[in-house]
């Protein structure tokens, strides 16, 4: 907060502002972060961000919120993919394809088919199904049976 402080008066006094003013400024500073509005909203924004990103995707598409999901899948993704590098992309590509056949999202299904490099069949017939491809969807269901 001093090192704030002296950034501010610096500029104020760039400004030709007067050190009452400045005074005045960080008083006003010092009542907002003793406000408590203000810290429970700290709080708050402390405890979201100590959640995995991950369980707040699955979350949120069990409650049908899927553009929620998608933001924290992404969100989880990129966290990761600076950790673990690219696989992390690969084993979560289904979970992306629930999503975004959810959303009712043609292009991000097919840009998931197309990142793909192995695909099941339960993933076959979902994109088969979104595309409203429904003769190839069931003769994947028949070669499932």
């Amino acid at each position: 907060l001093k090192g704030q402080q002296a950034r501010q008066q610096y500029i104020m006094a760039q400004k030709g502002v007067s050190s009452s003013t400045i005074a005045l400024a960080i008083d006003k500073a010092r009542a907002r972060l003793t406000n408590p509005l203000v810290r429970e909203h700290t709080t708050v924004r402390a405890l979201l961000q100590s959640l995995p990103q991950e369980t707040l995707s699955v979350a949120a598409f069990g409650c049908r919120a899927f553009a929620r999901s998608l933001m924290h899948l992404y969100r989880y993704l990129r966290q990761r993919k600076e950790t673990d590098g690219v696989d992390v992309l690969q084993r979560h590509m289904g979970v992306l394809q629930r999503v975004y056949a959810e959303l009712d999202e043609p292009d991000g299904m097919v840009g998931s088919a197309a990142v793909r490099k192995e695909t099941s069949l339960g993933e076959q017939i979902l994109d088969h199904t979104s595309a409203g491809q429904w003769t190839s969807a069931l003769s994947c269901f028949e070669h499932a049976i």
